[in-house]
């Protein structure tokens, strides 16, 4: 968008014809992504930080960043927590047991019901 102090005062009905139209298509962009029936598909990154055990040992892998919509490129940022969500296929996590962890501390162990990842809390 053109703000109007940046812009010389001959210039400036150009500037305000191509702000128009930029709002005019973000409107439609934004009514084509309302109206689509969206066919998500998950976009991967590495992340340094994940690692889905509590030793810490497996970090540093390629997860889900977030979800996007070949149709009409609306990109959604996963949602839920990282025992609920499972960051490698997306599908639901689910208490599966717990373990012992040192004398007095237990590991619960989040598996995912679609692809078998597991991840690690305490």
């Amino acid at each position: 968008m053109f703000d109007k102090e940046y812009v010389p005062p001959i210039l400036w009905p150009k500037a305000e014809s191509l702000n128009n139209q930029e709002q005019s298509l973000l409107r439609e962009i934004a009514e084509f992504q309302k109206s689509c029936t969206h066919f998500f598909q998950k976009v991967m990154g590495y992340d340094q930080h994940y690692s889905p055990r509590i030793d810490g040992l497996g970090a540093g892998q390629d997860v889900i960043k977030e979800f996007c919509c070949p149709i009409c490129n609306l990109h959604q940022p996963i949602k839920g927590r990282l025992w609920e969500v499972c960051r490698k296929c997306g599908g639901k996590m689910k208490y599966d047991h717990v373990e012992p962890l040192g004398q007095s501390e237990r590991v619960h162990i989040h598996k995912c019901e679609v692809c078998g990842h597991e991840y690690d809390t305490t």
